[in-house]
């Protein structure tokens, strides 16, 4: 039988069957759509012989003219367009090599294109050598209806590695601590940590800001949050020093009077201080208690307690140890800052009778 254009490449050369491929190939060289139809071949039965009956009804249809035959000529095409459909879900998967998919498609249309295409032999013998050599080597489909379109879409979903979605990785132990300590609420703030924070905010309006009257708000804010508060020493001299700035000596007095800052480092300057305030009020006897103190003082508040005792001795009329302070001033501090104060009560003191 001479070959047709459905059995020849482009190029004149016989196309090759699956299964005479893949039967030259041992299980380790077949490519994943290579395994996949040696298997559905291996599933497919081999058919019967077909009966003298049969042979003779084959023959019959050949022998007819075309225009009787053109029912069997439908059913032959449609029997193409399924073996065509199954050929194409096989190598429609992503991955498939160019090689198989031309050598395969074909190889399924071989039977069909035989029986639409060859000529009314003279006998009936040679179309029915070749329906018992190739159908063996077929797929046969039972009916020839039109693929389920939502089952090929199956079919490539479950055979395609690059539609399947990767599977999230597991969060280990160390990052859902890292994640659950980000978004953690912060522990809240303790009474004495807010004190401190309010009482900075007051120190930074005295000695950078130099506005007193800002820092006398933000004491009142914290005076009314804390009436009781941890630092409320700390807060009274924070309010001492701003009324002084502000020239506001009787209410800063009457604060140092109401509080004892023993405990403060600066407990010693504090009461110097409060015995200035008194003298410079009128009360040198309430004054030289503070002048007195055995608190640990810094030179700077050691010179103001030394002048300040002598002078409010030589103020209530005590010469002799008025005399003896203010010498004690004017050799411990030759050059300090109340040095022209002191010669000066020293020379009045010394015509005193």
């Amino acid at each position: 039988m001479k070959s047709t254009t459905s059995q020849t490449g482009a190029e004149g050369v016989p196309l090759t069957r699956l299964s005479d491929l893949l039967a030259g190939k041992t299980d380790g060289s077949l490519s994943p759509i290579e395994a996949q139809a040696a298997k559905l071949i291996a599933k497919v039965p081999s058919p019967p012989p077909l009966s003298p009956q049969a042979l003779a009804r084959v023959g019959d249809a050949i022998a007819k003219p075309p225009t009787a035959s053109l029912g069997w000529m439908m059913g032959g095409g449609l029997g193409l367009l399924a073996a065509g459909t199954l050929a194409t879900l096989l190598l429609s998967q992503p991955g498939s090599r160019s090689t198989s998919a031309s050598s395969a498609i074909p190889t399924e249309a071989v039977i069909a294109a035989d029986a639409v295409h060859v000529a009314a032999p003279a006998s009936v013998s040679p179309p029915v050598a070749a329906v018992e050599t190739k159908l063996p080597e077929s797929v046969s489909v039972q009916a020839p209806s039109a693929p389920n379109r939502s089952s090929v879409h199956a079919v490539r979903r479950a055979s395609s590695p690059s539609l399947s979605k990767p599977t999230a990785p597991a969060t280990v132990p160390g990052d859902a601590a890292a994640a659950m300590a980000a978004t953690a609420e912060p522990p809240p703030e303790s009474d004495l940590a807010i004190e401190s924070r309010l009482l900075g905010l007051v120190i930074r309006e005295l000695r950078q800001n130099k506005d007193p009257k800002q820092a006398l708000s933000r004491l009142d804010a914290y005076a009314s949050r804390f009436p009781s508060g941890l630092l409320q020493d700390e807060a009274q001299a924070a309010r001492v020093d701003a009324l002084l700035l502000l020239g506001r000596r009787a209410e800063a007095l009457g604060i140092l009077e109401q509080t004892s800052f023993a405990r403060l480092p600066r407990g010693g300057e504090l009461r110097v201080l409060r015995g200035e305030l008194r003298a410079a009020s009128g009360r040198c006897k309430d004054a030289l208690a503070d002048f007195g103190t055995s608190t640990a003082m810094t030179a700077d508040v050691a010179e103001r307690a030394l002048y300040g005792q002598g002078m409010c001795r030589a103020h209530l009329g005590d010469v002799a140890t008025a005399e003896a302070d203010l010498r004690a001033y004017l050799s411990r501090f030759p050059s300090g800052r109340f040095r022209d104060s002191a010669q000066i009560t020293l020379r009045n003191l010394s015509v005193i009778p």
